[in-house]
């Protein structure tokens, strides 16, 4: 048996990276679905950065750090103010701002799964060694804890990975894109 030390030119195949996107997507919206429908403003406990993102989110000056983070709150403001109607609680202020970031942090979560398989798969001959990976990463306690609240980890995860899938892969172009954008994520 040969190793293969080519491993940038191994290609996932578009059913493996079906599959990784319907095991992140599914890991991810478990993740958010339950954050959004049991985390109260009252029992944030270690996650005080989200009142800052919940208050930049609204438009209120934020000191600190917390003011160049703004590419997560940018999306979540995107987000159609229809998706409040999933709210199975009272529309508080704080849990409006929490379903837009949640649903832009699904996609960070889903995406960096995907991007993580095909990483993954530079290294290990076996498509599930990969996907255990994903799934490790993606119940790994900071996404458990935080992915679903409005927080900016899911965005910063994910320009990290691309950052460093592209310098993996050789493409510089992409390696640019993660840090540029990828700095206003954490």
């Amino acid at each position: 048996m040969t190793a293969n030390f080519r491993y940038w030119e191994r290609q996932p195949t578009i059913q493996q990276l079906t599959l990784a996107f319907i095991l992140s997507l599914s890991i991810s919206l478990s993740i958010v679905h339950t954050s959004i429908n049991t985390l109260s403003e009252n029992a944030l406990g270690g996650l005080v950065d989200t009142e800052a993102y919940v208050a930049s989110y609204y438009g209120e000056e934020v000191y600190g750090h917390w003011r160049y983070r703004v590419v997560t709150i940018g999306l979540a403001r995107l987000i159609p103010d229809a998706v409040e109607s999933l709210l199975q609680r009272d529309p508080t202020p704080y849990r409006r701002a929490h379903i837009h970031f949640a649903f832009v942090n699904l996609g960070f979560l889903t995406l960096s799964g995907v991007l993580l398989y095909d990483y993954l798969r530079s290294f290990v001959e076996g498509i599930w060694l990969a996907m255990i990976g994903v799934a490790i990463f993606l119940t790994s306690r900071v996404n458990v804890q935080g992915a679903g609240a409005p927080m900016v980890d899911p965005g910063s995860f994910f320009f990290l990975l691309m950052g460093a899938w592209a310098i993996l892969k050789r493409r510089p172009i992409w390696l640019f894109v993660a840090m540029t954008i990828g700095v206003f994520t954490y």
